[in-house]
């Protein structure tokens, strides 16, 4: 009867515990959500509720009121300020970007992953050891190389005399298409897949580009999407190297754009209430595209982290 009654007892201090625990991990996550969802929360807010009241008073409970929201700011940073052609920009060159570095990607893991040839281990370090560079070590390097492609630009066929790809769509992309860190989450998961298929589409007449396109990419679906996420969000978010590549309007990113309008000969700071309106209308503009898309695609985000790393 004894033993019953300690056993009991120690079932129940290890409940009670475990609820302790689960619920101090609650009100953490909770705690933490909160921190991070709030400057998300007043910015938008405030750019609905007109940013003269944010510069008057400052913080006011009265922003959250939906009577006071209009989208009058969002219309002028569309209309006057320019933002829609950012905008525009923007969506092109994120989409060009996804789309060739993730193409270019899955071809070079599948060499990678798949393929047999001398020297296969040593490229692969090289690539992954590129990771190691910070970026802005290779801005000048890589802008020096697009300002002298051959015959682009007005170039010669040695590279001088022109401009190459500066003020073009295809400097801004190119350098991007190449992703080490897209690569190896592409030849991870490609060791995954049976060997076996490559056989049978081999036996079937496919060479090497067909078993690629017909056979690997459809079951590649979780890798393609978690490399596309990562290309679209550090393409939606690129700054620095679209500032570099571009002293147009017409290529300004939205990023670019912002910081053009804050910063630049036609900075509006003199009217610090069509200015805050301008930034904050942009700003949401900027991140709640990446945040809906994150929210949408985070189960297949997670799947395909957890894939790529199994072999």
């Amino acid at each position: 009867m004894e033993t019953t009654l300690s056993y009991r007892s120690e079932n129940t201090a290890k409940t009670l515990k475990k609820l302790l625990v689960g619920t101090l991990v609650t009100i953490l996550i909770i705690v933490g959500v909160f921190i991070a969802a709030v400057p998300f929360v007043w910015m938008t807010v405030s750019s609905l509720g007109g940013a003269d009241t944010v510069i008057s008073i400052g913080f006011s409970w009265s922003i959250f009121n939906p009577m006071n929201w209009s989208l009058r700011p969002y219309i002028f940073a569309w209309n006057i300020a320019g933002l829609g052609r950012y905008v525009g920009n923007t969506v092109k060159y994120a989409v060009l970007v996804t789309a060739l570095s993730t193409l270019n990607s899955s071809l070079a893991g599948y060499v990678f992953g798949r393929l047999r040839f001398p020297g296969r281990g040593l490229l692969f370090g090289a690539t992954l050891s590129s990771m190691m560079i910070p970026a802005s070590v290779t801005m000048i390097p890589l802008f020096a190389v697009m300002l002298h492609i051959p015959l682009a630009g007005g170039n010669d066929i040695l590279g001088r005399g022109g401009q190459g790809l500066y003020n073009t769509l295809a400097g801004l992309v190119l350098p991007a298409i190449a992703n080490a860190n897209a690569i190896f989450l592409f030849r991870q998961f490609f060791q995954t897949l049976p060997k076996d298929l490559e056989d049978a589409a081999r036996i079937d007449g496919c060479n090497e580009v067909g078993i690629w396109w017909r056979v690997i990419l459809p079951l590649s679906g979780p890798v393609i999407t978690v490399v596309a996420l990562f290309a679209i969000m550090a393409s939606w978010n690129a700054f620095l190297w679209p500032l570099i590549m571009s002293s147009s309007e017409n290529l300004y990113t939205l990023q670019v754009g912002l910081y053009s309008l804050a910063y630049g000969s036609g900075s509006m700071t003199a009217d610090p209430e069509l200015f805050q309106s301008i930034l904050l209308a942009g700003s949401v503009m900027s991140v709640l595209p990446v945040l809906a898309l994150f929210i949408a695609f985070q189960r297949k985000f997670v799947q395909g982290i957890a894939l790529t790393g199994l072999k």
